[in-house]
């Protein structure tokens, strides 16, 4: 019965929530004493309740009683009970919501014995606590601090346990996205030396709302050798057995974490860009499709970025490269590797480019044929690429056959297929 009267009370404050505290006076008293005496499932709905009432209280309110209760949560954290382990969180996330609640006492109360208790492997394997977990960093991040989240966070990356590793790096990227990086300290940068080869596939989503300018030297170059280290990984950590959708699509995660970094950074990425170029030769002759698929569409995202840096050398040595693996058996990869090969064209020019148009075409006019979407779509924008900017270059039998191709290609069932095309 009085878990039941607890769970209503708790869905009438949901319902009127921001308003309509002074209807919850009269029950807070029994709320707050049951919270002391009660254990167990009762426990939970009585945290519950008071979790939706803390939002509907002024800020000086909502911070003292979210003070008293933070002991109760900190000990509950210890429990067994999952379920229990689950209202804790969702508790720990309103805590953090309030207004007026002492950043130092959750970081100092709050943040030890949740890292203690929740960030361990057995976490990670279930998905709702997981997704609870995480949002309730989130929020402690935000209130208490990055910085220290983030201190604690990153030895994990290093952690055997995959899942655990994933859901590590999810966390870091919620904090890198929603608090930002300028906060860092000298003391984490200390912490991360250790593990600068980990930082994984967590910042995909770092620079896109934060973005990398208050970075100190040191901190940008642990972030730019971790995401770098995470994208080799994931090819070698598996070998072919783990090739599929779901290995293809954490590959393709860590990519663009790789890309959105070294976007961000802008020409303070220059430095790192002969090491980038010279990881995508070397993955281009793995034996994996998904690592040469992956190096081609990493080739594709720095390739503008070479050109801002003013690395034109570096940008020929790419194309030219390309080049050489357009006899790639692997219509997916061929795909890449096109679509990699126009953004060289389209930023080098064509005047610049290494091998020049009239030999690149030729080897484009065959792959024409191919029936795969993909390699069909990409390859036509390229040739658009080079009958825009560098047709006079190139016979006029050449453009021929080329027409005869486009021709063909109008047949195409895609849509995009039959534009480009035309276009």
């Amino acid at each position: 019965v009085r878990s039941m009267a607890a769970m209503a009370l708790a869905a009438l404050a949901e319902a009127s929530a921001p308003y309509g505290i002074e209807s919850f006076e009269s029950v807070l008293t029994p709320l707050w004493r049951g919270v002391r005496l009660l254990h167990d499932r009762t426990l939970g709905a009585y945290l519950k309740a008071i979790g939706l009432i803390l939002p509907l209280m002024q800020p000086e309110h909502s911070a003292y009683y979210a003070g008293e209760v933070l002991p109760v949560i900190v000990r509950e954290m210890a429990s067994p009970d999952d379920d229990m382990k689950r209202t804790v969180l969702i508790l720990v996330r309103q805590v953090c919501q309030c207004d007026g609640v002492d950043a130092a006492n959750l970081r100092d109360s709050v943040l030890p014995p949740l890292l203690r208790h929740f960030w361990v492997r057995r976490t990670a394997l279930d998905r709702r606590t997981w997704r609870l977990l995480l949002n309730s960093t989130a929020e402690l991040a935000i209130r208490a601090g990055g910085a220290c989240v983030l201190a604690e966070l990153v030895p994990r990356l290093k952690d055997d346990s995959e899942p655990f590793r994933r859901m590590v790096t999810d966390a870091v990227a919620r904090i890198s996205t929603e608090v930002g990086l300028a906060d860092l300290s000298a003391r984490l940068e200390e912490l991360l030396v250790p593990f600068r080869r980990m930082v994984a596939d967590a910042v995909t989503r770092i620079s896109t709302e934060v973005g990398l300018a208050d970075l100190s030297a040191r901190l940008e170059e642990l972030l730019v050798d971790g995401v770098l280290f995470a994208f080799q990984q994931e090819g070698s950590a598996g070998g072919a057995s783990r090739e599929g959708t779901a290995n293809a699509r954490e590959t393709r995660l860590t990519l663009r974490a790789v890309a959105c970094v070294l976007d961000k950074l802008g020409r303070r990425a220059a430095r790192y860009l002969n090491q980038v170029v010279s990881m995508v030769k070397w993955r281009l002759n793995n034996k994996s499709t998904n690592v040469r698929q992956s190096a081609a569409e990493l080739s594709a995202r720095v390739a503008p970025l070479l050109a801002h840096c003013d690395e034109s050398e570096l940008l020929a040595q790419l194309g030219a490269v390309l080049f050489e693996f357009l006899g790639e058996e692997f219509p997916d990869v061929l795909g890449a590797l096109i679509g990699a090969l126009c953004e060289v064209v389209r930023v080098i020019g064509i005047a610049n480019m290494s091998p020049h148009v009239n030999e690149l075409l030729p080897r484009l006019t065959p792959i024409l044929k191919n029936r795969h979407e993909r390699v069909q779509e990409n390859c036509i924008v390229l040739v658009g690429e080079i009958a825009r900017l560098g047709a006079p270059y190139v016979s006029a039998r050449e453009w021929m056959r080329v027409c005869f191709e486009l021709l063909e290609l109008l047949k195409a069932a895609r849509k995009s297929i039959r534009r480009a095309a035309v276009a």
